[in-house]
């Protein structure tokens, strides 16, 4: 029997990474306390960062004035996107002094936002209190792959989204450690053509 394993987009919030509705008021929030953009660890922006910083706050306020109220709800930051997205594809500016190359770098500098606010968990320490839980989660999918109950792929993955990177089972493709820095490092046997 083959196992398929169905995860919704908030299979990632018990380890401290935000959920779709929670992605613009957090990038939103980095771009008050001009912290978006810069090396992680350093006080002082790159200068390339602080200029996307300021690009991306101006673009935003000229595209969305009120995005910046503090009692303004923000849209989901899909819904922001669509937008975007439909005004390119149609090539429309939505006003004149938005045109459609400021448009493609507002995605631009959007996409990026998101690559940094989804790179480590917002809310610290939420990975190590449910370490357990996770360690549980990937020996099962481990397990699966090793009964050939679940996908198993030759090769080693890396994590392209985040800066940590977690070992894989070369032989399986599940993960055997993740960043909380658990020792759950486990080897399997090479999958032969009759398993």
């Amino acid at each position: 029997m083959r196992t398929v394993l169905f995860l919704g987009a908030g299979a990632s919030r018990p380890f401290g990474f935000p959920m779709t509705a929670e992605i613009l008021p957090e990038i939103l929030r980095q771009l008050r306390e001009r912290s978006l953009f810069r090396p992680r660890g350093r006080g002082r922006p790159r200068e390339p960062g602080a200029s996307a910083h300021d690009e991306l706050s101006d673009l935003l306020s000229r595209f969305v004035p009120a995005l910046f109220d503090t009692d303004v709800e923000p849209p989901l930051i899909t819904d922001l996107l669509s937008l975007v997205d439909h005004l390119l594809t149609a090539g429309n500016a939505p006003q004149p002094d938005l045109d459609l190359a400021a448009l493609d770098r507002l995605r631009a500098l959007l996409e990026r936002a998101i690559a940094e606010v989804l790179a480590e968990p917002t809310v610290p320490g939420r990975a190590d209190e449910n370490e357990e839980l996770l360690g549980r989660f990937v020996s099962w999918m481990h397990d699966r792959a090793q009964e050939g109950t679940g996908a198993a792929c030759a090769g080693t993955a890396r994590c392209a989204t985040s800066s940590w990177r977690p070992p894989w089972c070369a032989t399986c493709a599940i993960p055997t450690s993740w960043p909380s820095g658990t020792a759950r490092w486990k080897r399997c046997a090479p999958r032969t053509s009759g398993s």
